[in-house]
């Protein structure tokens, strides 16, 4: 890692909202039964200021209107193709009696899926929109915005998979994570939630990279499940009167999770200073070489900082209790992904966070795993340790026939987070975590 470097001084640039690509951006509605029209006419209204914000925020973003219901099966009515045309986008209708009374969220997912890749088959029925095809720009990321009220699972009303509906399970969120690992798609999510359980499966749901710290189901084969925060939205607590009328403040947060999701193009320097730069609401800054802060993260707040060569958290720099902090040392423009940052009890940190940029010396597969864990390194490794956050060693393996690949039973493991070190043969060290569920 490189030495610390503080910055006094520094000219102040900012990153603006110009982007290196855009998001299209699919609003999935529920139009189940359980939508009344006063909600329904609540959701719409949302969802066209949302609209108007996304496509503001970006001009290569584009969106499309998605409802859905079932009857025997699942229906989707898509409103239009992508578009950057906020009125077309904006102008959509109640299909309830379209597309029928229950919901099977996870089924319809899959429609979606068959709209994007224009393979639908009219004999089948189940898209029953003029438009059956969704045509995404290969230069535009996936982000699929969900507006619910499901149950996770109940008569005529599931969020999760129908047919392998277990609770924790990979089974019951397959399309969802198929779509992040294969479709490299976001999830945004807006529910008013019949109890917490039905909030849990939203957030397992839900991308990270959000300000949502409550609880969520976990998978083992969650693409999120390092995530810090999830991208999702809880409109009505559990047990009060439903509702989709978010106020402005909901809506500029589910606007900037859609919008943060194309990377911006970065300034070389940024240097964020109290109280001019203090964060209040989701805050995504990046830059080229080193972004020095001395600004405040105020409760509920959320902070994402990343450059490709140094985060440096100087003196006076404060994430309050409440917030979240996310440091990440990563190519510029590029995806936000990387290191956490980690801070002392009161939430103060002074000197460097973050610095350097890494090369990977060895990859985890599975992970999260939960009987075996595959190492596989960029060259051959000599040795293998593996510990506990607190420290205690529970595998250690100098390897007396070097290899490339190897295999470690973690099975008798309990369910947590554990640091694996590789030293490489020609004395290379490197450390990372590993989910074991």
């Amino acid at each position: 890692m490189k030495n610390v470097c503080l910055y006094i001084g520094l000219l102040v640039l900012l990153c603006t909202k110009n982007y290196s690509q855009g998001s299209d951006v699919i609003i999935w509605i529920d139009n189940s039964g359980s939508i009344s029209t006063g909600e329904y006419n609540q959701m719409k209204t949302s969802i066209q200021g949302i609209i108007h914000q996304v496509l503001d925020c970006n001009e290569d973003n584009r969106v499309s209107v998605v409802q859905y219901g079932a009857d025997t099966t699942s229906k989707i009515y898509i409103e239009s193709d992508f578009t950057t045309n906020e009125t077309l986008a904006s102008t959509f209708f109640n299909r309830a009696t379209t597309v029928g009374g229950s919901d099977f969220a996870h089924e319809s997912l899959a429609l979606i899926g068959v709209a994007l890749d224009g393979t639908y088959n009219p004999a089948n029925g189940n898209i029953v929109s003029p438009v059956t095809a969704l045509n995404q720009l290969s230069t535009n990321s996936l982000v699929i915005f969900h507006f619910t009220d499901a149950w996770r699972q109940a008569s005529g009303s599931y969020l999760v998979n129908s047919a392998s509906s277990g609770y924790g399970t990979t089974a019951a969120f397959q399309n969802y994570k198929d779509f992040k690992t294969i479709r490299n798609a976001k999830f945004v999510v807006v529910i008013v939630p019949p109890n917490a359980v039905a909030s849990e499966a939203a957030a397992a749901i839900a991308s990270g990279g959000g300000s949502y710290i409550g609880a969520v189901e976990t998978y083992p084969a969650d693409p999120d499940a390092m995530a810090a925060g999830r991208r999702i939205i809880i409109s009505q607590p559990v047990g009060t009167s439903t509702g989709f009328d978010l106020s402005l403040s909901q809506i500029e947060t589910v606007t900037d999770f859609i919008c943060s999701v194309a990377a911006p193009e970065c300034v070389d320097y940024l240097t964020l200073t109290s109280p001019g730069f203090d964060v209040s609401a989701t805050d995504q800054k990046q830059v080229s070489i080193t972004l020095t802060a001395s600004n405040k993260i105020n409760s509920g707040g959320v902070g994402i900082y990343h450059a490709e060569q140094e985060v440096a958290l100087i003196s006076g720099f404060h994430a309050i209790s409440g917030s979240r902090f996310r440091g990440y040392i990563e190519d510029c423009p590029g995806p936000f992904n990387g290191r956490v940052g980690q801070f002392d009890e009161d939430g103060e940190q002074d000197g460097l966070l973050l610095s350097g940029k890494e090369a990977s010396l060895f990859s985890l597969a599975p992970n999260p795993a939960n009987s075996i864990v595959t190492i596989t390194g960029t060259d051959a490794i000599q040795s293998v340790l593996i510990t506990s956050l607190d420290g205690k060693i529970l595998y250690s393996n100098i390897l007396q026939v070097q290899t490339k690949s190897m295999d470690v039973v973690i099975d008798g493991y309990s369910n947590g987070i554990y640091n694996i070190t590789v030293a490489t043969a020609d004395g290379k060290l490197q450390t990372k975590k590993l989910v074991k569920n």
